[in-house]
């Protein structure tokens, strides 16, 4: 009878009437749209064509034009193409589409990057395309993808032990670029009166000192030669003294061979004879931006840079004389330099293989050249522009482009021709990086190297060999993992979501069930319930599950594409004892702490300003908030020119001032007035948010307190520091709270700014560890370093509730 009873009122018309109609009008529309969907299916509807998505570094009209003309071959494919970075800060989109089961089909990759990716299994391998290319070659077919059409550097960078995981499209090359006027100024011309730019290092030394110019305050005015000013980097110091970074079978760094070790050296001789570093790079970087290279302007005499800075010259400095020569190496040693650029390739899980091939095969194919080449010289022209063509992977096409668009150009300057000769012919003794799946790492590791060497000043042999350590750690870990136990995931997630529905689910029935409850809240419980529904499974799908997660992970060696394994507390070991650069960025973000009473003074001291009722006050107060609403995009970039050195809108106030040598900001490491101090200074830009509270708590203060202590003779500061500030306390203890913990996340300006430079200056905690995760995909190793960060801003948390004992005053009056 009870039993009969209670399905009596759950079916009761008056509790859940209403909620059936509904649930049926919805399972009805369901059924209509279902129903629907099958009538059309089932009809005459023309076929969908065959998508291939593409994801590619740009999406100019030479693109658009190959994507076109491909379509119209294979009639019913459609090529969708989207822009894509190519290259290590894209690797968090790509992982993620192949981890979500919706790769793109076709993608253009930086070849650097390829045997890292190739590791991970994430490319497809395409040696059996190839060799079925090249056999519909031999039978009359379309042209073939044949490695001997390549130049050698290029293909080898394509590949990894064996497979070939990307086809190689452009490549670019490193010179010497030369001021003519700047050289002959100073007497550097051989017998005959003409140019004469450096042969060797020594003369490069020379030269560059002879060339230096500075002002009666001993500020550089012209610098002769900045050695990592453009795109020249260590590779290109050690390739010229014969140096390699990696044996050839790709298991050993050999970083800090005495090649590479001169050759640091060298770099650094170069950057101390002309002021250091320091000075020299902010000369160099007074502003962003082609048409801001110091190069262009006169005031750099010579830089290494690709051979891209011909389009520069070309747009910006179309009559200046200048000229370019091959790298000058080591006395004894011939020259040399290395290369870049893109390959095509396809993920591994990826649909429509053959086809994606048919169309990386078009693109770099003959035709394909002669399509881009022909669309965007018309389109240069029709702009009143001089096209200059981009080399490619292939030697016999580059002549073609050199032929047709360079020296058959009646518009192109003569320097510009010779000078793409020139470069032409230096693809021919062309070094490519290595290969390895340690790229990104030991790309890293180098500019470390280089910074402790320059500003630091290590040894060239003592931070090579630093490094070298460990790149070959890391390399032995890719190469010779540890066995371990596979997490069986699904299992786990499966468990605990069985456990998180049980617990809701026994929630929901402890409040049904208790006696207290008449029926009417038991019928608002229920409803209640449902509402709070998408909210609850939302937070545990959402957030509470991706925690879990985390946690799970911060135990296991992961890195996105691989099952997990089981590692124990290996993680937080290495974390604690094995990396400096940890408690470095730890550090980083404790000293940007003094950031958050500094943005509270501010804050404060603006809410009191605007605590005042005059005319415009509301207009007043909008714009100091302006700040706090600014992206924080546009608003890094904002502040990347208040703080430029040399040209920056404070230094040019510090100047005015009488300050001879203001603060480099963000091109220096200084804890003192540095990167750091930069962008503390930013912060106090935007206290205008904390400003709105400050208000709130200054209005809630009872007006009669200050009339009651100033007619006991009480001033201004006497009156703030025994009636303003005790009633603030609870508003200065939330924005204390809510300070930490911002400034312990503190991410974006480094990211956007400096990268973490100089010299991981601002390499905070949040940043190093989105580097491990989404650069390195070291899952494992970062979820680690999350779980530790919310356990570090809880201690501090906890504490600061702690003391609020003492100091924080609820009282009303």
């Amino acid at each position: 009878m009870a039993h009969r009873n209670l399905i009596h009122r759950c079916i009761s018309r008056r509790r859940f009437g209403g909620l059936s109609r509904w649930v049926f009008v919805v399972w009805a529309m369901v059924c209509l749209l279902w129903g629907g969907t099958t009538v059309v299916a089932a009809g005459t509807a023309p076929r969908r064509p065959i998508r291939l998505y593409f994801w590619t570094i740009s999406r100019d009209r030479g693109v658009e034009a190959i994507v076109h003309q491909f379509e119209a071959d294979h009639p019913g494919v459609k090529i969708v193409a989207s822009l894509y970075d190519g290259g290590t800060n894209g690797s968090q989109r790509l992982a993620t589409a192949i981890m979500g089961g919706a790769p793109p089909n076709i993608v253009y990759q930086d070849r650097f990057t390829i045997g890292q990716w190739a590791v991970l299994g994430a490319f497809y391998r395409l040696n059996d395309l190839i060799s079925q290319s090249m056999a519909r070659q031999n039978r009359g077919g379309p042209e073939g993808i044949n490695s001997a059409d390549y130049y050698p550097f290029c293909w080898r960078e394509a590949s990894y032990r064996g497979g070939v995981y990307g086809i190689p499209t452009g490549t670019e090359v490193r010179v010497l670029f030369y001021n003519s006027d700047e050289l002959r100024q100073v007497g550097l011309v051989n017998t005959l009166g003409r140019v004469a730019p450096p042969k060797t290092w020594g003369q490069l030394e020379r030269d560059a000192l002879k060339l230096c110019r500075r002002n009666a305050a001993g500020d550089l005015t012209r610098l002769g030669f900045a050695p990592n000013y453009g795109n020249s980097w260590l590779y290109i110091y050690a390739f010229l003294d014969g140096g390699r970074f990696m044996n050839r079978a790709g298991t050993l760094c050999t970083m800090d061979s005495p090649p590479v070790v001169k050759a640091l050296a060298y770099m650094a001789r170069l950057y101390r004879l002309q002021g250091g570093i320091n000075r020299v790079d902010a000369f160099v970087n007074a502003g962003s931006g082609p048409q801001f290279d110091p190069f262009l302007s006169g005031r750099l005499a010579m830089k290494i840079d690709g051979n891209w800075v011909l389009n520069e010259i070309v747009r910006y400095q179309r009559h200046l004389r200048f000229g370019v020569a091959y790298p000058p190496p080591l006395r004894g040693h011939g020259s040399a330099t290395w290369s870049g650029g893109f390959a095509l390739v396809i993920p591994k899980t990826a649909s429509h293989k053959q086809l994606s091939f048919d169309f990386i095969r078009f693109f770099v194919s003959q035709r394909g050249a002669q399509i881009y080449n022909r669309v965007n010289n018309r389109y240069y022209a029709a702009r009143g522009r001089t096209y200059l063509p981009d080399f490619t992977a292939q030697p016999a096409i580059n002549r073609e482009m050199y032929r047709r668009y360079v020296r058959g150009n009646p518009n192109m300057p003569p320097r510009v021709a010779k000078a793409m000769h020139t470069c032409y012919e230096l693809l021919k003794i062309s070094h490519n990086r290595p290969v390895t799946p340690v790229g990104d790492y030991m790309w890293d590791q180098m500019l470390e190297a280089q910074s402790s060497v320059f500003r630091a000043g290590m040894s060239a042999q003592a931070a090579l060999t630093r490094a070298t350590k460990k790149v070959q750690r890391r390399l032995n870990r890719i190469l010779h993992p540890i066995p371990a136990a596979r997490l069986p995931e699904g299992v786990v997630m499966a468990v605990l979501a069985v456990v998180a529905v049980v617990l809701v689910l026994a929630g929901f029935w402890r409040e049904w069930r208790k006696n207290r409850l008449t029926q009417w809240r038991r019928s608002q419980t229920a409803m209640g319930w449902m509402f709070a529904g998408p909210a609850v499974a939302g937070f545990l799908i959402f957030s509470l599950g991706p925690m879990v997660a985390s946690l799970l992970y911060s135990f296991c060696r992961y890195n996105l594409l691989h099952a997990s394994r089981w590692v124990g507390l290996e993680n937080y070991q290495r974390v604690l004892m094995g990396h400096s650069l940890f408690w470095y960025s730890l550090a980083n973000t404790a000293y940007m702490l003094i950031g958050v009473p500094l943005g509270m003074a501010v804050g404060l001291a603006l809410a009191m300003l605007l605590n005042t009722e005059v005319r415009g006050i509301r207009l007043y107060r909008t714009i100091f908030y302006l700040p706090a609403v600014v992206p924080a995009v546009a608003a890094a970039y904002l502040w990347m020119w208040i703080l430029n050195p040399v040209n920056g809108l404070l230094n040019s106030l510090l100047r005015d001032f009488g300050v001879a040598h203001p603060p480099l900001w963000l091109n220096s490491p200084s804890w003192l007035l540095g990167s750091k101090a930069g962008i503390i200074l930013m912060g106090l830009w935007g206290a205008g948010a904390g400003m709105i509270i400050w208000l709130a708590g200054l209005k809630g203060i009872p007006t009669q307190l200050y009339e009651a202590a100033k007619m006991d003779g009480a001033g201004p500061v006497r009156r703030f520091w025994n009636i303003t500030l005790p009633m603030l306390t609870p508003y200065i203890f939330f924005n204390l709270i809510m300070g930490v913990i911002g400034t312990m996340q503190i991410f974006s300006q480094s990211y956007i700014m400096t990268s973490g430079g100089p010299d991981h200056s601002t390499d905070f905690y949040a940043l190093y560890l989105f580097n491990q995760a989404f650069k390195y995909f070291r899952m494992g190793y970062a979820s680690a370093l999350a779980w530790l960060l919310l356990l570090l801003i809880l201690a501090l948390t906890a504490i600061q509730f702690w003391l609020s004992r003492r100091w924080v005053n609820y009282d009303v009056v």
